[in-house]
């Protein structure tokens, strides 16, 4: 009984020896493998800013939290503690560097270089992690900046002498100079315009922009055109009609004050002596168009302060001196002269009537009157004859009388005529 007593004694014996030593065992390897892993991703805190292609980074290693969670480590607490001298000493002396820090654009991949003391590392169980790249982004990116937008573009100038006037306010919230021009100083209506804008780099370095473009085409516009050729004539009934009615009037002034004058201008004092008789005299019948020229100015010719265009008219002029021959005609020949006949924006004929010259009723002939308002222009102006049916006609005087009796053209320098039924010899001019 007593053997069989010690024998269970010794059982129980041997199993709490056993169960001790495998705890003690077991506790004892568990401390021979501990060791914390320390991720320094989690203690830097990395800034990168900037605009791109000029990005800074820098960053701060927080290595004071890194020591105190280590010394409230759960395993490892009490002897971080008790090494917390060496665990500071150790990241105090461990150096971090970034691959790049300036000059960092958008997609840059960073590197961290760390050196530290690797033996005072493991003995103190730590185990130091690589820290990760990093891919720089969010660095601010030029604005796409198109300085057209905020150019204003407005004509002044009548076609072909329009002028291009531009205003540029910058919508930038920082100052950006920029300078505009034309490929050419004066355009015509419906012309395409070249503007060009010249900027310096620098300023769109410092405004931070993108410039998207630098040239831009708008079409010249502009209220009124001058007449360049006479196809572009077609409403002329107006025109003609006031032409002719200050044509009209400038005739019977000239006849009511200055008889005289037309009578010596058409040379009629070879014929007829001096007299207070040539102070009377009337028109003899319809004034009537001769021809009618349009002269352009020459392309090489042209100046936006000179006139473009003009239109010459001939007339000719039926007058009869009563008290020296009521019975003869002579005619005298005399101009219109309308200069800048224009277009305006509907291709209605736009002129300034004021500009109309009404002249030479007494001094011209016909030959004379071409060559002042034709032949002595012909180096400056190309000319085009608009055909006399193709305008209005001159409006019939309703009360005049058209004698019948002749007088020999030879005797009358210009041109002399009769009634319907004498003969009329006209001096003309090669056109």
């Amino acid at each position: 009984m007593k053997k069989e007593l010690f024998n269970l004694n010794a059982r129980k014996l041997v199993v709490l020896v056993l169960s001790i030593a495998l705890i003690v065992g077991i506790a004892g390897c568990k401390k021979k493998v501990e060791e914390v892993e320390v991720d320094l991703n989690e203690y830097i805190d990395l800034t990168i800013e900037g605009r791109d292609g000029d990005g800074e980074a820098y960053f701060v290693f927080d290595y004071e939290s890194l020591i105190e969670d280590l010394l409230d480590h759960e395993d490892l607490g009490e002897f971080f503690d008790d090494e917390e001298d060496d665990l500071t000493e150790l990241f105090e002396e461990m150096t971090i560097e970034l691959s790049s820090t300036y000059d960092l654009s958008n997609g840059d991949v960073l590197t961290y270089e760390v050196e530290y003391d690797e033996d005072d590392a493991e003995d103190l169980k730590l185990v130091i992690l690589d820290l990760e790249d990093v891919t720089v982004e969010g660095l601010a990116v030029p604005q796409d900046y198109n300085a057209f937008d905020d150019l204003t573009v407005s004509f002044s100038g009548i076609s072909p002498f329009i002028e291009v006037d531009m205003e540029y306010n910058s919508s930038l919230d920082t100052a950006f100079w920029a300078s505009f021009s034309t490929d050419k100083e004066y355009y015509a209506k419906g012309e395409p315009v070249t503007i060009t804008m010249d900027y310096d780099d620098y300023d769109a370095e410092y405004a931070f922009v993108n410039i998207t473009e630098t040239e831009m085409e708008v079409t010249a516009e502009c209220e009124y055109e001058y007449i360049l050729d006479v196809s572009q004539i077609t409403d002329k009934t107006e025109m003609f009609d006031y032409i002719y009615a200050e044509v009209q009037d400038y005739v019977t002034a000239e006849l009511s004050k200055d008889a005289q004058s037309i009578f010596y201008g058409m040379n009629l004092h070879d014929n007829y002596d001096y007299s207070s008789k040539t102070n009377i005299a009337q028109l003899g019948g319809n004034i009537e168009v001769d021809s009618v020229y349009f002269l352009t100015k020459k392309e090489t010719q042209l100046l936006s302060y000179d006139t473009v265009n003009e239109l010459a008219i001939i007339f000719k002029v039926p007058v009869i001196f009563q008290e020296i021959d009521a019975d003869t005609i002579y005619y005298a020949y005399m101009y219109a002269l309308l200069p800048d006949v224009k277009l305006d924006a509907e291709g209605n004929i736009f002129v300034a009537y004021s500009d109309l010259k009404v002249k030479d009723v007494y001094s011209r002939d016909r030959v004379e009157t071409y060559d002042k308002l034709v032949t002595e222009n012909v180096d400056k102006f190309d000319v085009a004859e608009i055909p006399v049916a193709d305008i209005p006609a001159f409006p019939s005087a309703s009360t005049e009388t058209v004698p019948t009796e002749t007088v020999p053209s030879e005797t009358v320098a210009g041109e002399t005529t009769v009634a319907e039924e004498s003969t009329v010899e006209e001096t003309t001019s090669e056109e």
